[in-house]
């Protein structure tokens, strides 16, 4: 499997960057796009980095938020055959409260919602052989307090995520979870992908949302310390970016060393 990333909230030296994500992903001799950022800027880095859009095969969203979805529209533009992976329930309108106290619609494009090639998911979603959508992550152990600011139902109740996916690749003996924000907390989509599909994870790919956005903190260093525990327990790789937000990437490096890797824009890695 190779995979870049087109769009993160940090870039190598000549790529472009926003805050948002977007993974191209080749493996088993087909090309995904898993996010699409928050405008069509990952057109641009798509291109310096050799990847056809055209040349997609199906794309994923992972959750109904601007930064993931954003530049869906531009995917729909660019290529006309794709289709296009999202939960039932990713047009209902989703919300943050910033720092000032407004709350903010975050959601979808809501005129994108008929659009013939949107292919709608329930809880568990066998696209093939070797790829599966799945959600219903009902766990809540090590939650990060990051969410605390994200709401629905017009802004009244804390969101509960329930527009979430997570994508598992089968390739050969590996495996590979691939996740947008984990929102649901990764420990707890990890113990979800083990009820799936018990064979050891080769990589975990994705934001882990460690950073408070409306105030640019950090959740406190004993719940990362949790984390990066529960994490080294696993066999897998780590590669985390995006609302992992650097200052918690780096906490997590000192204690995971080499199991964990950041992700920016121009990235490509090969499992």
């Amino acid at each position: 499997m190779i995979l870049k990333t087109l769009i993160d909230d940090q870039a190598l030296d000549g790529y472009a960057c926003e805050h948002g994500l977007c993974f191209w992903i080749s493996a088993n001799g087909k090309n995904i796009l898993f996010d699409f950022g928050k405008t069509d800027l990952f057109l641009q880095n798509a291109k310096k980095q050799g990847v056809d859009i055209t040349d997609i095969d199906l794309a994923v969203l992972s959750h109904a938020h601007y930064d993931h979805g954003g530049g869906l529209r531009a995917f729909l533009k660019a290529n006309d055959h794709a289709p296009v992976y999202l939960r039932r329930n990713a047009f209902e309108r989703y919300y943050a409260r910033r720092a000032n106290g407004h709350i903010e619609d975050i959601g979808l494009d809501d005129s994108l919602k008929n659009n013939e090639r949107l292919i709608f998911t329930d809880a568990h979603c066998q696209v093939d052989e070797n790829l599966t959508l799945f959600s219903e992550v009902t766990g809540r152990e090590f939650f990060s307090p990051a969410n605390h600011v994200l709401l629905m139902d017009g802004g009244r109740v804390p969101d509960i995520f329930s527009h979430e996916q997570n994508l598992l690749i089968r390739e050969g003996n590996h495996r590979i979870l691939i996740a947008g924000c984990a929102h649901n907390g990764i420990v707890n989509i990890l113990a979800r992908c083990k009820q799936i599909d018990p064979h050891p994870l080769t990589a975990v790919i994705g934001g882990f949302h460690l950073n408070i956005p409306s105030s640019g903190s950090q959740i406190s260093d004993e719940l990362k310390d949790q984390i990066a525990a529960h994490l080294l327990r696993e066999p897998a790789q780590y590669y985390t970016g995006h609302c992992t937000g650097l200052p918690a990437f780096s906490y997590l490096k000192q204690r995971m060393g080499s199991r964990i890797q950041y992700l920016a824009s121009g990235s490509e890695i090969a499992i």
